[in-house]
């Protein structure tokens, strides 16, 4: 009789969803107390609902599985179960990384209490373990693992990035503008030649755009590769023809180039 009634208020359910809210991070699964057959809720890491979910799970997962989901959270929907909040439309659900780690540039901000918060190109903000001397304002490339559940005194946040490195982001290049023109041809291959043989010539402001085959060495075969590129069919690594990041890691700066 309960569990009639229960479709019924289920079937008279409005049919409009209402999203409330983005759902994306970790969660457990918990049984419903209603004992229904694919009753199983999902409760987040932060926002703990518990949800049913649109995807069938029953089966698949047991109550105190761990995944990372992600969707939208709507309030109106029709449900069997009797503990759900809300319904999370799945668009995405796998195994839960605890601590994701985190490798990539980003703006150093100053947030509330004095924090310098770490932002990113999405616009998250992570307090970060180590600042390394680095004030807001500066753009920095961090490495390290992310706890979203930290305790912080530094107001709201995406959460903690702990046991990073930190350092200078590095800037965009060209790739064969060894001269700093703003083009590739002849005269960047002489300017690299001179760099390299001729006394009081003067050095690439940009190293990594001197480095033609991407060994992460100024030497006499990034020129023979700048040729080869040039006149033989050949081809040197990215970035080329417009600016971007070195692909690869390697102790070549760029002090000065023609990118923004």
């Amino acid at each position: 009789m309960r569990r009639t009634l229960v479709l019924i208020l289920a079937l008279m359910a409005p049919s409009v969803v209402n999203a409330q809210a983005t759902f994306d991070e970790c969660g457990t699964f918990v049984a419903d107390s209603s004992g229904f057959y694919d009753c199983l809720l999902l409760v987040g890491d932060t926002l703990p609902g518990p949800y049913q979910l649109t995807v069938a799970v029953g089966g698949v997962y047991v109550a105190g599985d761990t995944v990372h989901v992600t969707g939208s959270i709507n309030t109106l929907f029709p449900t069997f179960c009797w503990d759900p909040v809300g319904q999370i439309d799945v668009t995405l659900i796998e195994p839960c990384i605890a601590n994701p780690p985190i490798a990539e540039c980003g703006m150093l901000v100053e947030g509330p209490m004095g924090c310098t918060l770490f932002m990113t190109d999405t616009l998250d903000t992570y307090e970060l373990e180590n600042l390394d001397g680095f004030a807001p304002g500066t753009q920095v490339f961090v490495d390290g693992l992310i706890d979203a559940t930290c305790a912080t005194a530094c107001g709201s946040t995406s959460g903690c990035i702990f046991g990073n490195t930190i350092e200078a982001c590095p800037a965009d290049f060209v790739r064969g503008d060894t001269n700093n023109d703003g083009g590739t041809d002849i005269a960047d291959i002489i300017f690299l030649l001179a760099s390299l043989f001729e006394s009081g010539a003067p050095a690439p402001a940009c190293k990594d755009a001197a480095d033609m085959n991407d060994d992460g060495g100024l030497d006499i075969s990034d020129a023979i590769s700048g040729l080869s590129a040039l006149f033989s069919g050949g081809s040197i690594p990215a970035p080329i023809g417009a600016c971007g990041a070195d692909p690869t890691a390697d102790t070549l700066d760029c002090q000065a180039g023609n990118c923004p």
